[in-house]
């Protein structure tokens, strides 16, 4: 979710917060269900960081009217769950590491829309 800094509660993204963003788009929208995926993990994030994509993964998880997914899982490495599985770059997953966020969604996205 590329928006969440303008959603997600302000003792996790003080400076960014728009209260009611997330969860008032969510309610008003004639589309749903909404799926969410959850904040991947990237190899040179410090614990704070990785502390509060935590945070906002786990207050994605809790919101009403959202199926949620966790890609970070899927992309982690099975070893640390703060790093990546693989990645050309530190930052962002390899094909490998795409393929499994997307084994992970599939069936999701198969359930809700059914």
């Amino acid at each position: 979710m590329n928006t969440l800094p303008l959603c997600c509660p302000a003792t996790i993204a003080p400076t960014t917060y728009r209260p009611g963003t997330f969860d008032s788009n969510v309610r008003s929208s004639n589309v749903g269900p909404h799926v969410a995926g959850s904040i991947i993990p990237y190899n040179t994030a410090t614990a704070d960081q990785n502390a509060r994509m935590r945070q906002i993964n786990a207050w994605i998880r809790e919101q009403p009217g959202v199926v949620f997914v966790d890609t970070r899982a899927a992309a982690a490495a099975a070893d640390n769950a703060d790093r990546l599985f693989e990645s050309p770059d530190g930052l962002h997953p390899s094909a490998a590491g795409y393929r499994r966020m997307a084994d992970a969604i599939q069936p999701v996205l198969e359930r809700v829309l059914k």
